[in-house]
């Protein structure tokens, strides 16, 4: 690599930590290009070199969080492939519950805009983490075909993101986030459990509906 790319990869770096800064200290993503600039000595022209919007900048900053996302998310933490699909969901909770400041509004963009180059390529790297979640499970011929588990795959991202979408705009609170998302995943997962995983599923479920049926955790749209 020349010495060009490796400033070219550390001015990079560079902005996104200077993006990041901005959200964690004013909790939006309403930041000006311009003082994002300044923020990380560059010229004002050097963000929309780079990352050509301010959308495409967030968009990195999402992939970036993505991958770390995925790397801690997917760790094999059951031996048991059904158990370990619902672990992953417990996993993504834990992650975006550890750092509400940054996460919340940076995931508001995801769901918010529709930018039709951006939005598609993250949904895209998103989507392996759901895919990688039902390996196991496709590996122990739990699934007809490669389509079932892409469809499955794409099931529980949509309920995924629909579950999101309540947290980061503040309707649910944690605790609710965390059981709905664990609540939704054991449920589309049941079909495909038999003997030991089935026996997971039902414990986990139990468990998932004590927290979802006590009162002081629902979201003020139930009434």
């Amino acid at each position: 690599m020349s010495l060009r790319e490796k400033q070219a990869i550390a001015r990079r770096h560079q902005m996104l930590n200077a993006a990041e800064m901005l959200i964690r200290q004013d909790g939006t993503t309403e930041f000006s290009m311009r003082t994002l600039a300044n923020v990380s000595e560059v010229s004002t022209a050097t963000p929309y070199n780079f990352f050509g919007s301010k959308e495409g900048l967030l968009f990195a900053l999402l992939s970036r969080s993505l991958k770390s996302f995925i790397d801690e998310g997917l760790v094999r933490s059951s031996e048991d492939p059904i158990a370990y699909a619902v672990d992953t969901a417990n996993n993504a909770a834990t992650i975006l519950l550890r750092d509400p400041v940054f996460l919340r509004p940076l995931y508001q963009v995801m769901l918010g805009l529709t930018d039709p180059f951006h939005h598609p390529k993250f949904l895209k790297e998103a989507f392996f983490y759901y895919r990688a979640a039902l390996e196991p499970a496709n590996e122990s011929k739990l699934f007809k075909s490669e389509q079932e588990k892409d469809a499955l795959a794409c099931s529980l991202m949509a309920h995924f993101m629909g579950v999101l979408d309540l947290w980061v705009h503040e309707d649910i609170d944690g605790e609710w986030f965390r059981a709905q998302l664990l609540y939704g995943f054991i449920h589309q997962l049941w079909p495909f459990a038999k003997g030991k995983s089935l026996k997971i599923l039902q414990d986990r479920n139990e468990e998932v509906s004590k927290t979802l049926s006590k009162r002081r955790y629902r979201p003020s749209f139930f009434g």
